[in-house]
């Protein structure tokens, strides 16, 4: 979710909820391609900026450390 800003660079859904799915299934089936490839162009772009593999990676690393064995 930090990586997506709603209509803009993805969508966000409720994990199980079908309805939602569906609705944004059927928008971005009628979305124009020059509309899909820009939102697709704006979120490459959010994520080169925003996430660096090397510092998420730690992030995963410090959390599976931290669970007890």
């Amino acid at each position: 979710p930090e990586l997506v800003v709603v209509n803009e660079t993805g969508w966000l859904i409720p994990a199980g909820d079908i309805e939602a799915l569906t609705d944004i299934m059927s928008r971005v089936l009628a979305m124009p391609n020059v509309e899909l490839k820009a939102m697709g162009l704006a979120a490459q772009l959010r994520v080169r900026l925003r996430h660096n593999v090397k510092t998420e990676s730690e992030k995963l690393k410090a959390l599976f450390e931290s669970i007890p064995q």
